[in-house]
């Protein structure tokens, strides 16, 4: 889920047959993922792993929606430019009010995550929270190749997203077929299921650091070699 402060009606359907068995349930699992969506938790940002070196200049919020990690990365990197991009033109409209109202200064640009039209090896450091659970599996190596081109060589690419693991218990595996469907997640599945930390590596990171967050997610830093 990204984050916002709505979840669109319209996506909330069932067949005819089912509608009068599944209201209530609807209503619990969206009023979860709205308490979720309302409170990103953006504590994480306070020790994202910088370079080697200590140079940290340019920062890029991949999958920025509007803008919540984006500001707490300046808070973290106060001297960098920091900048924020996504897919969705009103995302980044409102990010960029949202940064001047809170008189944070960072930059927000509309774009792709695999094709993102930015400098080759200028960032130090590049942040993707609960991006990839967001995009087509067919999405994913060219998204890393992308990371890749932009970081300089040490710079550390940070994913926060759901864990992934092809062996969920039952009760997992009905949140996470009820997300999908009901709760416009249809790409959620695939990423869970994928193997990610291989992916990493074939695009050429190495995996610093792996682990739970202290909400439900899963963050993994990776070192471009």
């Amino acid at each position: 889920m990204r984050p916002s402060a709505t979840i669109r009606a319209d996506c909330i359907t069932t067949p005819r047959s089912r509608r009068r068995s599944t209201p209530r349930l609807i209503f619990i699992f969206s009023r979860v993922a709205i308490a979720a969506i309302r409170l990103p938790d953006t504590s994480f940002t306070t020790v994202l792993l910088a370079p080697a070196d200590g140079k940290v200049t340019r920062v890029l919020d991949l999958g920025c929606s509007i803008g919540q990690c984006t500001t707490a990365l300046k808070d973290r990197f106060p001297t960098a430019e920091v900048t924020g991009l996504d897919v969705g033109l009103p995302m980044v409209r409102y990010a960029h009010k949202r940064a001047t109202d809170l008189g944070v200064e960072v930059h927000f640009r509309q774009g792709l995550a695999e094709d993102t039209r930015l400098p080759a090896g200028q960032y130090d450091v590049i942040l993707a929270y609960i991006l990839f659970h967001e995009v087509p599996e067919r999405l994913f190596k060219p998204i890393l190749a992308e990371v890749h081109r932009l970081l300089r060589p040490g710079g550390c690419f940070t994913v926060v997203d759901a864990p992934n693991n092809r062996n969920l218990p039952a009760a997992n595996r009905l949140w996470l077929k009820f997300d999908a469907h009901y709760n416009c997640e249809p790409y959620s599945p695939a990423f869970v299921a994928s193997d990610f930390t291989s992916l990493l590596g074939e695009a050429g990171f190495r995996i610093d650091s792996a682990g739970p967050t202290p909400t439900f997610l899963h963050c993994t830093t990776a070192v471009k070699a």
